[in-house]
């Protein structure tokens, strides 16, 4: 497991559907609730089909359409709508550290004293 400045299973853990939807609102995915389930856009593809769905009760998103691998969290989400626009590989630490900022979490600056402790 690598370990990074957010606690990133807390933050996942953390969110509710409500603010899924506020950021997957802010990457253009047009997000709406139905009976539990949030229905995007595939945001995670550049497609318009509202066929990107988000499950509360396991935090993950499902891809109907064209993922390769459809089964993911919001930070691959992030990845890979970031990657899109920028045409470049937007990475894992870089799409922890977007969502984190996004929903006002802050650094675990215990880890970054340990890391910096190790590194000496």
């Amino acid at each position: 497991m690598k370990n990074y400045e957010y606690d990133k299973d807390k933050i996942k853990s953390d969110l509710t559907i409500e603010q899924v939807s506020d950021i997957v609102a802010e990457l253009g995915g047009e997000p709406y609730i139905q009976k539990g389930i949030l229905l995007s856009k595939t945001i995670c593809h550049e497609g318009d089909s509202h066929k990107l769905y988000y499950y509360d009760n396991t935090h993950l998103f499902r891809c109907y359409t064209g993922c390769s691998e459809p089964t993911f969290d919001i930070f691959e989400l992030v990845r890979k709508v970031k990657s899109l626009e920028q045409g470049s590989e937007y990475g894992l630490p870089q799409a922890i550290e977007y969502v984190a900022q996004y929903f006002g979490y802050a650094p675990n600056f215990f880890h970054i004293f340990l890391t910096f402790l190790h590194s000496c």
